[in-house]
């Protein structure tokens, strides 16, 4: 029998409020509990305060204690579009050493210097542009790339983000592919568009009844870490962290530990790859609830 996949989550963990309190959020949080289902040996590199629930989280934990946990508000539109405002924002996560077959490099607020973890010797780095594509302007959360060098991502081998992460500037992807071998944008319910090497492929999504979009994209960007690190082509990667980011849309805040997600031999049915097209064709607009 094989060894399970060594993978790692760096980022912060957060708080999200709600309708009925705060509830347990962050990339690294959604993650842990996607691997964890799939069969993973997972670590979470972290850090935040005493009013984090940890029992949230799966898998080891390396804590980093801090006077304060990162809090967002989120509020959707009906079209799915999302308003961010900061309330209260944890100190960056210090580098450790790892043992891991890949690491997820997944900020929320810019809180992950990528250089600290280029030399590691990780065969697999998987970016969650997210939580460098977006920044506060008070207490707003405002997203695009503006001011951010795709160059600075030189050293990743994939790179996920949405078309929110992305504000339309496609120029900036262009220049983005340039320097990351394996990029995948999610595009919401219309599913993701992945770039390699060997060209351009449009994946669609399975069709779900949406209840809660949080963490659809974290979910997304987890199980695509996990395809390529088990050794799946990208496209397939991408078709089953569609599946089960589709069912992680299901239920309320973060899915439960068991009997959320589909297993990622039996992914939830959805329509093969397009492609290649090897065409720069404008991904088509979407609702960017990823």
């Amino acid at each position: 029998m094989s060894r399970a996949l060594r993978l790692a989550a760096v980022g912060h963990v957060t708080l999200d409020e709600a309708p009925g309190g705060a509830v347990p959020g962050g990339s690294v949080t959604y993650a842990a509990r996607a691997w964890t289902t799939l069969g993973a040996d997972v670590t979470v590199v972290t850090a935040g305060a005493d009013d984090f629930p940890r029992a949230a989280l799966d898998g080891r934990v390396r804590w980093q204690s801090a006077p304060r946990t990162t809090r967002f508000a989120n509020t959707y539109a009906a079209d799915g579009a999302r308003r961010q405002r900061v309330l209260a924002a944890a100190p960056p996560v210090a580098p450790c050493p790892l043992d891991a077959d890949a690491v997820f490099l997944a900020p929320v607020l810019g809180e992950v210097a990528l250089g600290d973890w280029r030399g590691a010797p990780i065969r697999l780095r998987v970016g969650g542009l997210q939580g460098w594509l977006k920044r506060a302007v008070g207490d707003a959360v405002v997203h695009g790339p503006a001011g951010v060098a795709p160059a600075a991502f030189a050293g990743l081998h994939a790179a996920c983000l949405s078309a929110e992460d992305l504000a339309g500037d496609l120029a900036w992807l262009d220049a983005l592919r340039a320097v990351v071998p394996t990029v995948a944008l999610t595009l919401g319910a219309a599913g993701c568009v992945v770039w390699t090497p060997d060209g351009r492929w449009r994946v669609p999504a399975p069709t779900v009844d949406v209840v809660d979009p949080t963490g659809a994209g974290d979910t997304f960007a987890a199980v695509f870490t996990f395809g390529l690190a088990a050794g799946l082509p990208a496209t397939r990667a991408a078709a089953r962290a569609n599946a089960l980011a589709a069912a992680c849309v299901r239920h309320p805040g973060l899915p439960p530990r068991r009997g959320a997600h589909v297993t990622a031999a039996s992914p939830h049915p959805a329509a093969p790859p397009r492609g290649p097209d090897r065409a720069r064709g404008r991904p088509a607009r979407a609702s960017p609830r990823r």
